[in-house]
């Protein structure tokens, strides 16, 4: 039997969430604070370039964000093998915490729900659900530069693409369930968009809910080398420590389980 505050938050999600969710074909994108604050005058939902660099300096998202982005590839082209396309060098940026037009979101709608969850635990989370038929997919290597030989591109729209699966990405593109919107000017209007706010009390035990009915955990969603990285716990040795001076006593060799324990006291 599921705590009182777990089952709470799958009536919840039963209830509430999902019926809106399967009313059209959508992709989403979860936030762990509000996107959408009613306080802030700019509320679309937009890159890392635009929000680097259009937004705080005012350019014109029609030149300045494909512009920016293009200089950056062209930086990051000689990390890559001679014919990667700019879509895969874009993957590995997004990834990995670069600038670029894209914008992370997943077929998943529990996915999603992670990331609304996952942190900022004093604040509402948000659900962000955007109609896939508002959005074209495109292929990788319609992403073109210069900026001139870029037809299939409306700098008016925004497009879907599946991201390129490279031997940096593939493990959290695939356990991610990503999809990136390409958005030359750098966002999606709001009228585009539909918003779900996840209650900060729903937030924990939804976390719960995750991993014990979807195996959804930090562990499962950034299954690579910069997610091992990133989390501090990999590297806290204190209870291998403690299992491993338990282990040595067991075996009666004494001096390795107070070397042990030393170690702890040092290090706490």
């Amino acid at each position: 039997m599921m705590p009182k505050a777990i089952t709470e938050a799958k009536n919840w999600l039963d209830e509430e969430v999902l019926p809106q969710c399967i009313q059209e074909e959508y992709i989403f994108r979860g936030t762990n604070k509000p996107f959408t604050e009613k306080k802030k005058k700019d509320k679309e939902v937009n890159s890392t370039i635009y929000r680097k660099w259009l937004k705080k300096a005012k350019l014109n998202p029609l030149f300045s964000s494909m512009y920016i982005e293009e200089k950056i590839v062209k930086k990051a082209k000689p990390l890559f093998p001679k014919n990667t396309s700019n879509a895969e060098i874009l993957t590995d940026l997004r990834h990995f915490g670069g600038d670029t037009n894209l914008i992370d979101f997943t077929s998943s709608l529990y996915i999603a729900l992670f990331f609304a969850c996952n942190g900022e635990f004093e604040r509402d989370g948000e659900l962000i659900l955007l109609s896939s038929k508002n959005a074209k997919k495109i292929l990788e290597y319609d992403i073109n530069y210069p900026q001139k030989n870029f037809p299939p591109i409306d700098y008016n729209k925004f497009y879907q693409l599946l991201p390129s699966l490279s031997k940096a990405s593939q493990n959290r593109v695939r356990s991610q369930h990503s999809i990136f919107v390409y958005a030359p000017k750098g966002y999606i209007p709001k009228k585009e968009y539909e918003v779900i706010t996840v209650p900060k009390d729903r937030k924990k035990p939804c976390l719960e809910l995750l991993k014990k009915l979807h195996s959804i955990d930090e562990d499962s969603v950034f299954n690579d080398l910069i997610g091992f990285i990133q989390n501090k716990e990999n590297f806290n040795i204190e209870d291998d420590l403690r299992k491993d001076k338990i282990l040595y006593e067991k075996q009666g060799n004494k001096e390795i389980a107070k070397e042990c324990q030393d170690i702890i006291d040092k290090i706490k």
